[in-house]
């Protein structure tokens, strides 16, 4: 006990940092980045989910698509249309609420979201159902064969009531439901929802006597008026019904062998043809006679090579438009014979890079090229009209207003060097050829000297080039390297290598010389075997996937390395940037902030802001003496401010002689908080807000107004939903009117 109360009083005592104010200022470049069950079309509007939001696209006679808007709906899961308004239920974006929204879409050029409900992880709201024109089901699971169903009416949102004890998963038609059998994977059942609150189960059928559908989710479609498809992992099975209450079943379809089983296909029919996407791409059937259904004809999709390549799709004025792996609306045309590819539309890709040079950003996707824009005004970026295309890149680098574009072209590797100087007018100043798996690490301000490093795992080096004025490059040296972990900071070059199974780094001085020398060799003091580190400014900063950990060692100097810190939260992988002693890290959806001012043997998050989706990579970008962060989303780029200035009073926390505390402390299973306000007539609201070790609000312990200085509260060891909260160190900050102006650390030990 006497170790626990030391160890907790050193992390009682660490010095409080000023919080860092991140304010979100701009979120631009929304990709067509769509996923499975992303397409929905009604009359000539074709709407379709991306991964931050909804975007409207008009439909001409002609088939062309032309994007009339988007509108912002962080982590949009699942949408309906149905008459002016598109239904989404969706994440917050700290993933802590279900929410749902109401878009009118009268003016599809001005989509407006005009109701919102929210509900909390607990109450774990997952889809929904719109039955009879006017009521919307909304699912509660309870258990795995237990679902609540809220039901609200339409359009109002008004709340009607709530059904409870069933298990209905979707909907056949307006006033017919389904869900399945214990097993949950073949029988299916179905449910009479004429009338909401007299929901009656009617029939089951036992899909499993005639083919293995496969597990859930399951597809339905009715067409012909009596005729049902029924699309699982295995295959399609069709069935006659004309009676709902007496289905026929006709026959069933196999997916050819080396199909995906684990993956589910989407099927799209058109009187007697039917569409399905399938590991090769898009497959067209004759089923005009469902006993005797003939192959017609099948059009190949590049994307995924894992799986599907269209995972949602669906047909209009004979032309499917379809959505999958690769960005954008893609358009077939098909007739009785044949389906072929017609169009793509993609205004915006999705970037899986970007750089910075001062307020120029630099966004690459690799099978689109390189977009630009401007943000000297960080609210408003500006997509530069300049565009580099490029199907095939490999990688991108950029120095002195410089930028190489190393691509592949017919099987072998080139890069092309661009003069970025001035944005409007970039300019291609050559191309030259480099060996297989080659990227540039580093180039001198002439270009004429440069670093190339061999990332193929079987031949793993750096050597030194120079260009001629043929365009050639003439190696001066090659170095072999035992890892892929290699950067140069100040021209020394630093790579990972491990000696008798201990990870060392391995320093190496005048790369510019006829071959570079190892000048130290420092050992890390980690055993884990999967290492890697990248450059952050003057930092290696360390990566292990085994433990998820990240640490941070100093380059004092050209020869010596010290070790900074740990993070005591995982950030998943090495990209994080570091802005005024403070580290930014990546994790998912989120970035976690960190204070480095003070070395430690670990530090906690100070900070925790959430993005539209997961995060690629972030950048750092200073204007006018301003510090932002550019973050590449998985299908949009924001901007964020960044204050981190201890000198700001709305953001520093302060003591102000509140004599803010906690007894007991450790404690168990509740605590006092303590504290004293000199002028109570100064303030309008205060509160205790009580974090835990991540950053994330645990509860907030509102403050009753009294005449009295001197308050005192009782927590008792739960969040805001009464749960208890387990053991671990807590953060509380007194707050008056929305600002920080006390906090302390208590200990929950059980």
């Amino acid at each position: 006990m006497r170790i626990i109360f030391y160890t907790f009083l050193l992390i009682l005592y660490l010095p409080l940092h000023s919080e860092v104010n991140i304010t979100p200022i701009s979120h631009f470049a929304q990709a067509q980045h769509y996923a499975f069950d992303a397409i929905r079309i009604s009359d000539s509007i074709l709407i379709c989910k991306s991964n931050t939001g909804i975007d409207i696209y008009s439909i001409s006679t002609s088939s062309d698509i032309h994007l009339e808007s988007h509108t912002d709906i962080p982590n949009p899961l699942y949408f309906e249309i149905h008459d002016n308004f598109v239904y989404v239920s969706s994440w917050s974006k700290d993933h802590q609420q279900r929410i749902f929204s109401q878009i009118d879409i009268s003016d599809i050029c001005e989509p407006e979201i005009i109701q919102q409900l929210s509900f909390n992880t607990d109450e774990r709201i997952s889809t929904f159902a719109i039955f009879n024109s006017d009521v919307l089901f909304m699912y509660e699971t309870c258990t795995n064969e237990s679902t609540n169903i809220h039901i609200y009416n339409l359009p109002s949102l008004d709340y009607a009531g709530v059904v409870t004890n069933m298990n209905i998963l979707g909907r056949l038609n307006e006033s017919i439901g389904y869900s399945f059998g214990e097993s949950l994977e073949n029988d299916l059942l179905l449910w009479d929802v004429t009338d909401p609150f007299q929901i009656e189960f009617f029939q089951e059928i036992d899909m499993s006597s005639y083919h293995e559908i496969g597990y859930c989710p399951f597809e339905f479609i009715v067409f012909s008026d009596s005729l049902l498809a029924a699309s699982g992992q295995t295959g399609v099975s069709f069935w006659n019904v004309s009676d709902f209450d007496n289905w026929i079943y006709i026959n069933n379809m196999d997916y050819p062998d080396g199909f995906n089983e684990n993956t589910f296909a989407p099927i799209s029919i058109d009187e007697d043809l039917m569409i399905v996407s399938d590991n090769y791409g898009l497959s067209l059937y004759d089923i005009g006679n469902l006993n005797n259904i003939i192959f017609l004809d099948d059009v190949p999709c590049e994307g995924s090579n894992s799986g599907l390549n269209m995972t949602s799709f669906q047909i209009h004025n004979e032309f499917l438009y379809a959505t999958g792996y690769k960005d954008g609306v893609h358009i077939f045309n098909y007739d009785d014979l044949s389906i072929s590819h017609f169009d793509d539309y993609c205004d915006t890709p999705t970037f899986n890079y970007i750089l910075l040079q001062n307020s120029l950003l630099i966004a690459c996707s690799f099978e689109h090229g390189v977009y630009f824009y401007n943000c000297d005004n960080p609210e408003f970026p500006e997509l530069i009209s300049e565009y580099l295309p490029y199907d095939c890149i490999i990688d991108i680098h950029d120095q002195y207003n410089k930028l190489a574009v190393v691509f592949l072209d017919n099987n072998s590797l080139y890069f092309d060097l661009y003069d970025v100087t001035d944005s409007n007018n970039i300019t291609l100043i050559s191309t030259y050829p480099l060996e297989f798996y080659e990227i540039i690490v580093s180039a001198n301000e002439d270009w004429d000297d440069i670093i190339l490093q061999n990332v193929n795992y079987s031949n793993q080096s750096f050597r030194r080039v120079s260009v001629d004025q043929s365009g050639s490059l003439e190696t001066i040296y090659s170095y072999d390297l035992p890892e892929r972990s290699f950067d140069i900071y100040n021209n020394i070059g630093y790579y990972l290598e491990y000696i008798n199974n201990n990870p060392n780094v391995i320093i190496i001085d005048d790369l510019n010389s006829n071959y570079p020398e190892v000048i130290a060799t420092m050992e890390i003091d980690n055993n884990n075997q999967d290492l890697t580190f990248t450059l952050n400014d003057n930092l290696l900063q360390f990566y292990s996937p085994t433990d998820n950990i990240i640490f941070f060692y100093e380059i004092v100097n050209s020869a010596t390395l010290q070790f900074l810190v740990s993070l005591s939260e995982p950030t998943y992988g090495t990209d994080g940037i570091v802005l005024e002693e403070h580290y930014f890290g990546v994790n998912g959806y989120m970035s976690h902030v960190y204070d480095l001012s003070t070395p430690s043997t670990i530090v906690y998050p100070i900070n925790t802001e959430y993005a539209f989706y997961n995060i690629y990579n972030i950048r750092k970008m200073i204007i006018n003496d301003n510090n932002y962060a550019v973050l590449n989303n998985q299908g949009s780029m924001e901007i964020w401010q960044v204050d981190t200035s201890s000198s700001n009073n709305d953001n520093q926390i302060v003591s102000l002689g509140s004599n803010l505390t906690n007894f007991p402390n450790p404690f168990n299973p509740s605590t006092e908080i303590s504290f004293q306000i000199s002028e109570v007539s100064e303030w309008e609201s205060a509160e205790i807000i009580i974090y835990n070790i991540k950053g994330q609000k645990v509860k907030t312990l509102p403050v009753s107004p009294s005449q009295s200085h001197t308050f005192s509260l009782t927590w008792d060891g739960t969040d805001r939903n009464n749960r208890k909260v387990s053991s671990g160190v807590y953060l509380y900050q007194l707050h008056t009117d929305g600002k920080p102006i006390a906090s302390r650390k208590m200990m929950l030990l059980k």
